[in-house]
């Protein structure tokens, strides 16, 4: 294949093959891992293309919450946190060794 650019003239394939000393052509190493390289990469980028986006449409939502019209934005104090709801909860040492004792 010639490719023609202005006055010069050169020929791509022969840029990818090696002549070896019994006459045989033969696929230059670089361009077969350049090749494969290049293939690999298209098919992984197409792979990843749909989690890139609902990463980065989540982090829009996230970073700009007022795009979104009825959304409504409230802080949460840690006054709030006391209720006697929480306060029945029992305390971490006992969930601890509820789990010891369900792992033995």
């Amino acid at each position: 294949m010639t490719i023609t650019s202005g006055d010069a003239v050169t020929d791509s394939i022969d840029e990818t093959y090696v002549t070896a000393t019994d006459g045989t052509r033969r696929r230059n190493h670089y361009a077969l891992f350049m090749s494969w390289t290049r293939r690999i990469h298209m098919y992984a980028d197409l792979f990843m293309l749909p989690w890139a986006l609902l990463y980065g449409t989540s982090a829009m939502f996230f970073n700009h919450a007022d795009l979104l019209p009825v959304h409504k934005v409230s802080e949460l104090r840690i006054d709030a946190l006391d209720s006697p709801v929480l306060a029945a909860l029992p305390e971490p040492a006992v969930y601890a060794e509820r789990v010891v004792a369900a792992l033995r």
